[in-house]
């Protein structure tokens, strides 16, 4: 059985607080965006405000990558596939774990995150008519805050990428 959530598009506001509603538009999590440093933070919160997950830049890597922590231990780490042909690629390296890939039209929040070739979430902006807002469609329950998170990991990913100003052209 899967579960919808709604998600608020947060990366443009900085220290922007953003609710994370389910399929009844009850709260379920809070993502609190932070700077800190050089490094760009979120804070997942339930709903008695205690840390579920923290997704965190790295900004000292060769690739960009993003990490997501439980109580301080890496849960999962994302990365922008080197090379991909027509589709945006995410690699989501679980320790201990079956990886995971994030694949579709990332740009557009229409994705799937798949796990050894089956889906376990698929992400659509499709869903709402609301600006800026899409939806997570979790098909194993108890992995729902991962999700999420791993969606706002991509998202974070993806407009850093397409928000980089173009290069200076240069006169011969």
């Amino acid at each position: 059985m899967s579960r919808r959530f709604m998600l608020q598009q947060i990366i443009f506001a900085l220290g922007h607080d953003s609710w994370v509603m389910d399929e009844r538009n009850e709260k379920i999590f809070l993502i609190d965006n932070k700077t800190v440093a050089l490094r760009k933070t979120y804070i997942m919160y339930d709903m008695q405000h205690n840390e579920v997950l923290k997704i965190q830049s790295q900004p000292f890597h060769l690739h960009k990558t993003i990490t997501v922590e439980h109580q301080g231990r890496v849960i999962a780490q994302v990365q922008k596939a080197w090379l991909t042909i027509l589709r945006d690629k995410f690699n989501i390296e679980i320790p201990g774990g079956e990886e995971l890939v994030a694949q579709g039209d990332l740009l557009d929040h229409e994705y799937a995150i798949t796990r050894g070739g089956q889906s376990v979430a698929h992400i659509s902006k499709r869903w709402f008519t609301i600006r800026e807002t899409y939806g997570v469609e979790v098909f194993d329950e108890p992995q729902s805050a991962l999700m999420i998170a791993l969606t706002v990991a991509i998202d974070e990913m993806m407009h850093e990428v397409n928000d980089k100003p173009p290069a200076e052209h240069r006169d011969a």
